[in-house]
């Protein structure tokens, strides 16, 4: 049952004012002491310190747990790290397919990633099948399995030379195109290009497709004599004979395939058609 100490009180004054005999003495010695005990000895000032008190603990303890929290952390990447890492990887040469399926399995649907991560990359990562779509910025791919294309652009170079020396430099174009009628027989060097051998693009065992076209007039002059990285290179011809003159007033095809055999050793396979 509640006890209002207002009424308690109240009934106190009554029974002093009308205190008589040794009985209400000993009555009203005993509502005293009631009294005494049902008054509560905090005072309201002792709890509001209490509770200022209890709340700065809950605070320090927060800024410690964020702290540690925010140590932990400290040891991972961040945001911009993560992008810089991915474009690094992407853009690096040379990228093998493998490396960028890989890449897009671990990107998946994953929300920590950033949107501009994604969209930066979107068209440069192959899907899961191993389709790759968009172009790379990196300057090689490398595909290890089969490679189902559409289509090949190769580059073709022109040049307005009519004959000698000269060099194919592979890893600029594909093809090379004399546009004017050639005045000399010719000889051709096959490399990377002015500071890179074509020993060092090529691992053995792989092999590289060059064709050189050559524009004659009325006097049509050849291809007389092969090199590979300036040292000398004997092609096997189609049809078992090596041309000994170019054909007049049209254009000569040469097709080199070159394998690499072991280091520095290189085998030619060559062919040359007339067209007019």
């Amino acid at each position: 049952m509640a006890v209002t100490l207002t009424t308690l009180e109240s009934n106190l004054q009554t029974k002093m004012n009308n205190t008589s005999g040794t009985t209400d003495a000993q009555e009203f010695l005993l509502l005293s002491k009631s009294v005494e005990a049902l008054n509560p000895s905090i005072a309201v000032q002792d709890v509001i310190d209490e509770g200022t008190t209890q709340v700065g603990l809950v605070q320090t303890e927060g800024t410690t747990q964020v702290a540690a929290v925010q140590s932990a952390a400290s040891g991972y990447a961040t945001q911009a790290d993560i992008d810089a890492s991915v474009s690094a990887l992407v853009d690096s040469a040379p990228a093998t397919l493998d490396t960028l399926n890989e890449l897009a399995a671990a990107l998946g649907d994953d929300a920590n990633f950033s949107t501009t991560v994604t969209n930066s990359i979107a068209t440069k990562l192959p899907l899961a099948g191993g389709t790759l779509t968009g172009a790379l910025t990196a300057t090689d791919l490398t595909v290890n399995g089969t490679l189902d294309i559409e289509e090949v652009i190769e580059k073709v170079a022109t040049t307005t030379s009519t004959g000698g020396a000269f060099s194919f430099n592979a890893l600029d174009q594909g093809i090379l195109f004399f546009t004017n009628n050639q005045s000399l027989n010719a000889t051709v060097n096959f490399r990377g290009n002015s500071s890179t051998t074509l020993n060092s693009v090529l691992a053995t065992g792989q092999s590289i497709t060059s064709s050189i076209l050559m524009a004659q007039g009325s006097t049509a002059y050849y291809l007389n004599a092969y090199q590979v990285d300036g040292t000398a290179v004997t092609p096997k011809w189609s049809g078992g004979s090596a041309p000994t003159a170019g054909n007049a007033s049209g254009i000569d095809v040469y097709t080199f395939t070159i394998i690499k055999t072991a280091d520095a050793t290189f085998t030619v396979l060559a062919s040359q058609t007339q067209y007019a």
